[in-house]
């Protein structure tokens, strides 16, 4: 299907979700129709980056860790 032509920036309709998928932080790759765009903004508000979720399972591990030294050095006394 070609792109459609706008009349009022002369660019492709593609073009102009591109750009403002960006401006807004969503995946130009991943068009999303224009009623659920506040949906999906604010899930993507209250939903954890990836850099979050990494931190928390980096803290999870040292937690395991410290129970693990813990749990074996309590049959030594």
């Amino acid at each position: 299907m070609p792109p459609e032509i706008t009349r009022s920036t002369g660019g492709t309709r593609s073009a102009r979700q591109g750009a403002s998928a960006q401006s807004s932080g969503r995946s130009a790759h991943l068009p999303v129709d224009d009623a659920l765009a506040p949906f999906a903004d604010m899930l993507r508000r209250h939903l954890p980056t990836p850099e979050e979720i990494e931190q928390a399972a980096a803290q999870r591990q040292k937690l395991r860790q410290r129970r693990a030294l813990r749990a074996a050095r309590l049959p030594a006394l």
